[in-house]
């Protein structure tokens, strides 16, 4: 069996936080423009980071929990 290999990058591309998350691209931008989800621009291109990917999750979870 395949041990899963760990991602020690700090920044990640919107398409790989899709992917990450299992949402489309368009909504990880949408997210990155209202704020909901912090980011960065390195140049043009947009960035987010490990810790705000983490943070987003842990606000849905305490959101789906609280309801």
């Amino acid at each position: 069996m395949e041990a899963m290999q760990v991602d020690q990058r700090v920044l990640f591309r919107p398409q790989e936080v899709a992917e990450m998350l299992g949402i489309s691209k368009a909504t990880v931008y949408h997210l990155a423009a209202s704020g909901q989800i912090p980011s960065v621009r390195v140049g043009k291109a947009l960035r987010i980071s490990r810790e705000a990917i983490d943070r987003w999750i842990q606000e849905q979870e305490r959101r789906t929990s609280a309801a």
